[in-house]
């Protein structure tokens, strides 16, 4: 049977976290403080963007498969705010302008005022 986009996009998102969680490991690891800063300070990077990579799939296939919690409508509202947080926190130097579970949390509760 032929993979359909879905089976595609979940293959991608699971492949992934099996690479995000092994690097979630190395950064704990004592080979890791053996690294360069530099080294140290791209492969923190690379988490970052990865979390964020991750929860993308993870949102994609929430609208694909229609069994979410959120409309899409809440997810627009979100990726909205996500947006403008990052334009803020770039404004600001911030190292941490990703996507996290603060960020949604931030947004439901601004979203129930």
């Amino acid at each position: 049977m032929a993979e359909t986009f879905l089976d595609r996009l979940k293959k991608e998102r699971d492949e992934l976290k099996t690479k995000y969680n092994g690097l979630c490991q190395f950064l704990k690891a004592e080979n890791f403080k053996q690294l360069s800063n530099v080294n140290q300070m791209l492969l923190w990077n690379q988490e970052k963007h990865m979390h964020e990579y991750l929860y993308i799939l993870e949102v994609r296939l929430e609208l694909l498969s229609n069994t979410g919690q959120h409309s899409e409508q809440d997810l627009v509202s979100f990726g909205n705010y996500v947006l403008n947080q990052r334009k803020n926190k770039e404004e600001k130097s911030d190292n941490d302008a990703f996507i996290n579970d603060a960020d949604l949390k931030n947004w439901q509760a601004q979203k129930g005022k």
